[in-house]
């Protein structure tokens, strides 16, 4: 009889520098007391659209760890991409209903060398990603130095730095970023400092006649003295009023500034994204072979005469970036087929250019 453990199937021994990432919903065991059923299929449900984001990302479920994750990816590009997808479909909706999530899940993300298998991951970096997962607040991501260094220059998102953590077992702190996952997520405020009061009145006294600083060492009727403080004070409150006034208009006009901008390149980047026609899809999908659950052949002269497009509906369409540094679009349609009578839904994932030309088809289904 074979021993597994002699021959490697147990143990991984290739090493490789790879992107792993943990997942974990929030609460689960307080909402497995509530409904069992319930959150089993929506664990189910969110795990399985998981999986299929990280085929589209180039990336593979090692395995499932009760109400979590443990995912390869060959890039940390891939990771982050397919991380970000991932909880935005968790609170925008997805799958034929798109509708949300009923959980929320954390995200730990690392690069590093690990060692693989076909079955399984282990190393240093594998623990990094899980503890990273466990400080990421609900539907959020964390990830570590190495792996913004690498995706601050390449991907359109950005991170908040959370300074040193020490993390459970890992010998020293490393440095986390939090990703901001909504382009309108919560950013700290871009503020000016504010204007000290005795900067302000030694400003004031640089400005005073230096025969007056003088005259103020003469002797004077209590009168006189008393009038003079009270001119200086309103001096003073005035300037320091008006100096808030415009350090208000100035933060007002920064902010205004900034939505404009945003406002702006969302506009932008709306018109430059292609769309697909019913046509280009259909034509897309009818010269491939599609497996539907059990393998059914669609061919444009075979089981074509059984089966029918009754419904398709582009639901959401997303910019990404090749290896080689194009610009490519993953859209998502939902589609209702009609096979011996039977409508089935079905998601269907094309990858295109910016000439409309589809060079990926992925279909999925059926759903219920």
């Amino acid at each position: 009889m074979n021993d597994p453990e002699a021959s490697g199937a147990l143990f991984p021994t290739s090493q490789e520098l790879a992107a792993v990432m943990f997942t974990d919903v929030v609460s689960f065991s307080s909402q497995m007391h509530a409904d069992e059923a319930k959150t089993l299929a929506d664990v189910k449900r969110d795990m399985s659209y998981m999986k299929e984001l990280a085929e589209t990302y180039n990336g593979r479920v090692f395995k499932r760890l009760g109400d979590g994750m443990l995912l390869h990816f060959k890039t940390a590009g891939d990771a982050v991409r397919c991380g970000v997808a991932f909880q935005q479909a968790m609170v925008n909706g997805f799958g034929p209903e798109d509708s949300p999530s009923n959980l929320q899940h954390r995200v730990g993300i690392h690069l590093g060398d690990m060692y693989v298998s076909e079955s399984e991951v282990m190393g240093d970096s594998v623990n990094i990603a899980s503890r990273l997962q466990s400080i990421a607040e609900p539907g959020g991501i964390c990830i570590s130095q190495t792996v913004y260094e690498i995706v601050k220059n390449k991907l359109s998102v950005k991170a908040i730095h959370l300074g040193q953590k020490e993390l459970k077992n890992i010998a020293q702190a490393i440095d986390v970023y939090r990703i901001l996952v909504n382009a309108v997520d919560e950013e700290p405020p871009v503020t000016k400092p504010s204007i000290r009061f005795a900067d302000r009145l030694a400003q004031w006294k640089s400005k005073v006649d230096p025969g007056f600083i003088k005259h103020l060492s003469r002797p004077m009727k209590l009168e006189r003295l008393a009038e003079q403080a009270k001119e200086k004070r309103l001096l003073v409150t005035g300037l320091a009023l008006l100096a808030l006034l415009v350090l208000g208009l100035g933060i007002w006009g920064m902010t205004w500034g900034i939505k404009s901008i945003a406002n702006q390149r969302e506009a932008a980047k709306a018109e430059t994204v292609p769309t697909l026609s019913r046509s280009q899809v259909e034509r897309a999908i009818s010269g491939k072979t599609i497996s539907l659950g059990q393998f059914l052949g669609f061919t444009p002269t075979g089981e074509i005469k059984r089966k029918a497009i009754l419904g398709l509906k582009q639901k959401s369409i997303n910019p990404i970036t090749s290896n080689d540094g194009k610009t490519l679009y993953q859209a998502q349609y939902s589609m209702t087929y009609q096979v011996r009578g039977d409508g089935r839904y079905y998601s269907v994932y094309l990858t295109y250019n910016e000439s409309s030309y589809v060079t990926k088809v992925r279909i999925t289904g059926p759903h219920n």
